[in-house]
C-alpha cells in the first residue's frame, strides 16, 4: 500500500483548488481527448494539483511543487496549505521545492517550518530555508539563525552550527533585518569565518545594521561596537536578495518577454517604514 504524505486537510483543500481552476479541463484533458497542442501547452492547475497530491514519484511533486510557486495564483491559501505539507516530504528534492515555496507565499507564521528545514540532513533543504528566512520576517528566529551562522566545532560532544557555507552565507544576509547587540556580535565573530562568501554576506549585513564599513577588520568592528553608545543610530533598510538578471539579446526585441527581475523589498512581517521591524498585516498571498 502506498503512504500517502498529504493530510487530509490539505489534500482535500488541494483537490477542491484543483477543480475550481481547472473547471471542466480535467474531463477535457481525459486520455484520447487532448489535441496535438496539449504537448506545448503548460499544464492546467488541476494538473499540477494532481502531481503534488501523487506519492509515487517525488520529481513530479517537486516539478509541480516549483511550478504552482510561481503561478499567479500560487499564493492561494490551498497551495499555501500544500507547501506546508511538502516541506515534511520524505524526499528531499520536493522538502526543498515546498520551502522553497514558502518563501514566495510564506508568512510570520511558518517560521517553525523553516526552521525545522534549516537543521534538514539535507544542505539543499537547509540553503532554501535560509533563503527563505531573508523574505519572512520573525524574531523569534534569531537564536536559530545564530547557531546556523556559526562553523561546527570539531572538539564539540555534539554538532551544533553549519557545515555548509553555502548556508552560512544565506543566514548571515537574513541576520541584517535584526537590529540586536547579539544580531552584531555573531556578525563580527563571523568575519573570522573559513569561507570568504561568509565574511562579505556578514559585512553586508554590518553595513546595514549600523551604517558603518570597517570592512572585514574584526578587531576594527569590535573596537567600535564595544564603545558606540547606539550602534544601530545609522541603520538603514534591509532588503532581501532578490532575483535580478540583465536582459538578453533577444529580449531586446519587440513583444518578447523582460526578465522576471524582482523589485527590490522588505521582508513580509516587517514595515519597510519602520527600521525597528514591528509587524505588520499581511495578505495570505
Amino acid at each position: 500500500m502506498r503512504k500517502k504524505y498529504r493530510t487530509p486537510a490539505a489534500t482535500a483543500c488541494l483537490a477542491a483548488s484543483g477543480l475550481l481552476f481547472g473547471g471542466c479541463d480535467m474531463l477535457d484533458n481525459a486520455e484520447g481527448a487532448r489535441s496535438i497542442f496539449a504537448a506545448v501547452q503548460p499544464p492546467t492547475p488541476a494538473e499540477l494539483a494532481e502531481d503534488m497530491l501523487q506519492d509515487y514519484d517525488p520529481d513530479a511533486r517537486a516539478t509541480a511543487t516549483v511550478q504552482l510557486a510561481n503561478a499567479p495564483f500560487g499564493g492561494e491559501l490551498p497551495y499555501i496549505a500544500a507547501y506546508v505539507d511538502g516541506a515534511s516530504d520524505p524526499d528531499a528534492s520536493v522538502r526543498s521545492a515546498s520551502i522553497k515555496a514558502l518563501s514566495l507565499h510564506g508568512q510570520p507564521e511558518h517560521a517553525d517550518i523553516l526552521l525545522a528545514a534549516l537543521r534538514d540532513e539535507d544542505a539543499g533543504v537547509r540553503l532554501e530555508a535560509a533563503r527563505a528566512l531573508q523574505r519572512i520576517h520573525n524574531p523569534d528566529v534569531v537564536a536559530d539563525l545564530l547557531t546556523s551562522l556559526s562553523e561546527p566545532d570539531a572538539l564539540a560532544e555534539e554538532f551544533v552550527g553549519e557545515d555548509d557555507d553555502r548556508v552560512r552565507s544565506a543566514v548571515a544576509h537574513a541576520l541584517g533585518q535584526y537590529a540586536e547587540p547579539r544580531v552584531v556580535q555573531g556578525l563580527i565573530a563571523a568575519l573570522d569565518d573559513r569561507a570568504l562568501a561568509v565574511n562579505e554576506s556578514s559585512r553586508e549585513s554590518l553595513v546595514v545594521l549600523t551604517g558603518e564599513d570597517f570592512g572585514l577588520d574584526r578587531a576594527a568592528w569590535f573596537g567600535w561596537f564595544e564603545f558606540s553608545t547606539d550602534p544601530f543610530a545609522g541603520r538603514t533598510e534591509y532588503n532581501y536578495p532578490r532575483f535580478a538578471r540583465d536582459r538578453t539579446l533577444i529580449e531586446f526585441l519587440p513583444l518578447v518577454p523582460q526578465p522576471p527581475n524582482e523589485p527590490r523589498a522588505t521582508p513580509v512581517g516587517m514595515d519597510p517604514r519602520d527600521l525597528t521591524g514591528t509587524p505588520r498585516d499581511n495578505d495570505a498571498g
